[in-house]
This record gives C-alpha cells, structure tokens and sequence, in this order.
C-alpha cells in the first residue's frame, strides 16, 4: 500500500466515522477555537487532516502545510475540491467552526514536503499559528522532544501560539512501533519550558481513555511572551 492509501485509510478509520466523546477530539477542537489567533498558520506533520483543525481556527489568512511525503498534497487538494463535511468534520463544522465552509477550504495555502523528525524544524518566515497534531508523540526519548519542541516555539511571532495534542501509546503499541513515549506528562513539560522565559504554557490537559494502541492524549499550549 502506498502513502496516499495509508494515510487516506487513516482518514476514513479515524475521521470520516461518526465522532464519538471521550477520545480527545472535542477538546483539542476547543483549544484551537479559543487559542488561536488572528494571522497565519503552520501545521506541522499535517497528514491529509488539515482542514478538520482550520475549521476551528479564528481569522486565517494563509496556510503552510508540513508533512514528508510528497503524496500528502494531493490528498489535502482533495479534501479541499470536495468540501468535505461528514463524521469528525460535520461534527467540527456544527460545533466549533469559525468560518463558513467556502472560506474554510478557499485559504490559500502552501505545501512543504519535509521530515520534521529528521530535519532542523526551520522556516523562513514565522506564524501567528503553530500546530503538531501527533507529530512529536513519535520522538523516540525526551531528549529528542526537548530539540523539536523549542525548534517548533522558534517559527512563533510574538505572541504567537503553539497548539499541540500528542497521542500517548500503551505498552503493546509502543513495542509495535518501538518507541514509549511516557515521558510526555505535565511535569515533564512544565519543567521543560521553565527553562525558557521567552515561553509561557497557557493550558495543558491529559485525556484518559483506553484503546488499542492509546491510554490517552496530552493536549497544550504554549505562547510565546517575549
């Protein structure tokens, strides 16, 4: 199966079904209606899943899409030509959308094709905006995370944000994919950017659930003050 079908399943598996409570999803669309600002926006590790979080984003004015395989944009400009409206995005669009549905997905946007884990986290411009859906839930040690959490913070304006959710594997799963990533807690976090004063945490919330693969998801942001 190549990427376009990987991630495309992972899309009708995890998104195109009726939402369901109590998996996270709610709460990271509340966040990314009440944290985000006016302006521009990069998200990062991006997927075909873009236009779920713009809908709960207030006043975008551009887009920078980042993911690394150069497939992911021809699923994006798919899901941008259909208007898509079902599942987790009917639900998205009832519940928590900012815009109306031809603004949504009329947003000029740009598509960067980069491995964000492998490569420095650097932009030429920086963002109001700054998500990562998932993307450093995947670094291997805390070491790893701490590297890639300040070179996210680095591409913020002043008084920009960082909205981040990031899945937590159970034991089984975190053997399939070799990695444990345990360390992301609250503390861990906290003690992190208590290193920088350049950085404030503004909200920070761990949603329990068990799955097969997750007992849970850390949702938080991080403004950059200074």
């Amino acid at each position: 199966m190549n990427i376009y079908d990987i991630q495309k399943k992972y899309l009708e598996q995890s998104y195109f079904l009726d939402y369901r409570d109590g998996y996270g999803l709610s709460e990271i669309l509340e966040v990314l209606t009440k944290y985000s600002v006016r302006g521009d926006w990069l998200d990062l590790g991006c997927g075909g899943n873009s236009y779920l979080w713009r809908m709960c984003l207030n006043h975008i004015d551009n887009m920078t899409l980042v993911d690394k395989y150069s497939a992911t944009s021809i699923l994006i400009n798919e899901m941008k030509n259909k208007q898509f409206k079902k599942g987790c995005y009917k639900y998205a669009f009832e519940n928590f959308c900012c815009s109306n549905i031809e603004e949504i997905y009329s947003t000029p946007y740009e598509y960067v094709c980069k491995d964000l884990l492998k490569e420095e986290i650097l932009f030429e411009k920086k963002y109001n905006n700054v998500s990562q859906i998932g993307l450093l839930g995947l670094c291997e040690n805390p070491h790893i995370f701490k590297i890639k959490i300040f070179e996210i913070l680095k591409n913020l304006k002043k008084k920009g944000v960082s909205i981040n959710a990031n899945w937590l594997f159970n034991s089984r799963y975190s053997e399939i994919l070799n990695i444990d990533n345990s360390y992301i807690t609250e503390l861990y976090i906290k003690n992190i950017l208590s290193e920088h004063e350049n950085y404030q945490l503004e909200y920070i919330n761990k949603i329990k659930f068990n799955d097969e693969k997750y007992t849970g998801v850390m949702i938080y942001v991080i403004r950059r003050v200074k």
